[in-house]
């Protein structure tokens, strides 16, 4: 998922356009989420905190968007594909860089194992499927992008998949803490708080459904 740029060691590559993720880009998603938004609103009738948790979740999907396919650089001179810039060997790092980059895969898809509980209904078994597609569709798509344009910007790693799939496992066991740690906190003794609705406004999205 790091962003690189691989080249032949006989020449250097120029790319002769490059697809940033500019307005081009946010402007259908944008039209997107107010799609969403509305279909939420009007049909599913959900309520504010249900609509300002997806605008999180959806701002940080487009984040992860940004990160790992972005930019795109097409480019004719490029005869065949650097298999450098594969890796199929699970835990296989050629440098310091690649165990920063192993974290901060990880990192960045916490918030997704922990945000889509709360939106979703949804067991572990559903987040472990997930957590597998979640790296697997990332990978897919870059090696297609890399076909299609001719030209390496994203390393295609085993390692991305194994860091996806660990990122969402911990953000849905923060999840899950944290539905523990309110049910204790408002349930506890002979404390009187309305606690059904705060859970189900703030933690327990899913019972909207």
């Amino acid at each position: 998922m790091r962003c690189i740029l691989c080249y032949d060691s006989r020449r250097e590559v120029k790319a002769k356009m490059k697809i940033d993720f500019d307005w081009l880009i946010m402007m259908p998603l944008s039209f997107l989420y107010i799609g969403i938004v509305f279909y939420y609103v009007k049909y599913k009738k959900r309520k504010v905190p249900y609509i300002i948790v997806f605008t999180l979740f959806f701002t940080y999907m487009a984040e992860v968007l940004k990160y790992t396919q972005f930019p795109i650089c097409l480019n004719m001179d490029m005869e065949e594909l650097n298999r450098q810039c594969v890796n199929y060997i699970p835990f296989h790092f050629l440098s310091i860089e690649d165990v920063e980059t192993f974290v901060l895969n990880i990192i960045i898809t916490v918030p997704f194992g922990f945000l889509v509980p709360i939106l979703y209904k949804c067991d572990w078994r559903k987040i472990i499927v997930s957590g597998i597609l979640f790296g697997a569709i990332t990978e897919i798509i870059q090696a297609g992008v890399e076909a299609f344009v001719g030209v390496n910007m994203h390393r295609i790693d085993i390692n991305d998949v194994i860091a996806n799939f660990s990122g969402v496992v911990i953000g849905y066991a923060g999840y899950c803490l944290l539905r523990i740690l309110l049910e204790k906190i408002f349930k506890n003794g002979n404390v009187k708080i309305e606690c059904e609705k705060y859970l189900s406004d703030f933690c327990f999205l899913e019972r909207y459904y």
